[in-house]
């Protein structure tokens, strides 16, 4: 798997021609055997083009059905064969803090978090797994590392052995700002995109990171921007 990251978009290319996702608060196009899904404030609202603040398009090899990836994420049944594909695709969805529907019955909505400008001058620290950090959420799309920052290494691994999803985003990130890194700690300023993003790059995420983040009070960002 394959993770590039510029500033208007995040593209992730599976292996073995296994399809692409990319993510981005731009309009983008539909695939021509794919999906495009609307996000806002990281929900999934629907299909297709209209109003939202991110876009995600999933091009799917031929041996997937768009259809029924459709399907799953409005709660219908597919067929088992194609399953573990579309299973695979919703746990990266969710890696990039894409909040999907119910799929089943009918719950209460997800919670959702909103930015506010008093957020811009409001330091909130880390301290998880080893890792610890002052961050601060700058803009909607911008949440920036104070330099000196500790790093994690503890990895998460699968029951095989193999590195995880949540390791292998992290890891990108970590190759992505090398420059700022000098063995465990930052030696500068990181800017990310997202809280999962900040998560992923200082602990390898595996946790809810909203609630990891905490002001001087011991208040989470998560009490700070619940919708």
């Amino acid at each position: 798997m394959q993770v590039e990251l510029t500033d208007d978009r995040t593209v992730v290319t599976l292996p073995d021609d296994g399809g692409q996702l990319v993510f981005s608060p731009q309009a983008l196009a539909k695939p021509e055997h794919g999906v495009l899904l609307r996000l806002q404030q990281g929900q999934f609202v629907g299909f297709d083009a209209g109003v939202a603040d991110e876009f995600v398009t999933i091009t799917m090899p031929w041996t997937a059905e768009p259809q029924y990836l459709q399907k799953d994420l409005t709660g219908e049944t597919i067929p088992n064969a194609q399953q573990p594909y579309v299973d695979e695709i919703k746990q990266i969805l969710t890696r990039f803090g894409v909040q999907l529907k119910p799929q089943t019955k009918k719950r209460p909505a997800k919670a959702t978090h909103r930015f506010t400008k008093a957020l811009a001058d409001t330091p909130f620290t880390i301290d998880h797994d080893g890792a610890k950090a002052t961050v601060y959420w700058r803009k909607r799309n911008e949440m920036e590392i104070i330099p000196g920052a500790k790093l994690s290494m503890t990895q998460h691994v699968t029951k095989d052995g193999a590195l995880g999803i949540d390791t292998k985003f992290g890891e990108k990130l970590r190759a992505d700002h090398h420059q700022a890194i000098d063995g465990t700690r930052t030696t500068s300023a990181v800017v990310l995109r997202s809280v999962n993003e900040v998560g992923l790059f200082l602990y390898y995420g595996g946790t809810n990171s909203w609630l990891v983040l905490k002001d001087a009070q011991g208040k989470t960002l998560d009490e700070w921007t619940k919708a």
